[in-house]
């Protein structure tokens, strides 16, 4: 049977100020520039969404929500990157505008009896609250 696998913890902590990862693997993980580690977060984040958005067009995977919530990811994640307040709004434009292209997608595939009705509505909440995100930062 070979050895158990051992548990691995991540557990993120995010602030204004700073970011630190620590693995719980028999003692602390080796520590890493925390600007490496925010990169990292914005690089894994954006192909997060890029694969799921790849298995929805695809129709391998139907999560309307998982692809939001990768969307909005994406937007905090490069918050950790650079904290200006242009680089706030427009992150949230852009998940603005990956939430129309989405609602673009779901539309049709709601309406041929692909996915139903609560895919929409779910696209729809997101994108109201990109609008409400961007209203406090404009």
């Amino acid at each position: 049977m070979g050895r158990p696998r051992a548990l691995i913890t991540m557990t993120l902590f995010v602030s204004s100020s700073a970011m630190s990862a620590y693995a719980v693997f028999g003692g602390p993980a080796e520590k890493t520039d925390p600007n490496d580690a925010k990169k990292q977060l914005a690089i894994s984040a954006a192909n997060c969404y890029r694969l799921s958005l790849d298995a929805f067009t695809s129709g391998r995977h139907n999560s309307v929500d998982e692809l939001c919530q990768w969307s909005r990811r994406r937007v905090f994640a490069d918050w950790a990157v650079d904290e200006s307040d242009e680089n706030r709004r427009v992150s949230v434009r852009r998940h603005a505008e990956r939430l129309d292209e989405l609602a673009n997608r779901v539309g049709p595939r709601v309406a041929s009896g692909e996915l139903p009705p609560l895919a929409s509505a779910v696209v729809e909440y997101y994108r109201s609250e990109s609008g409400l995100l961007l209203g406090k930062l404009e």
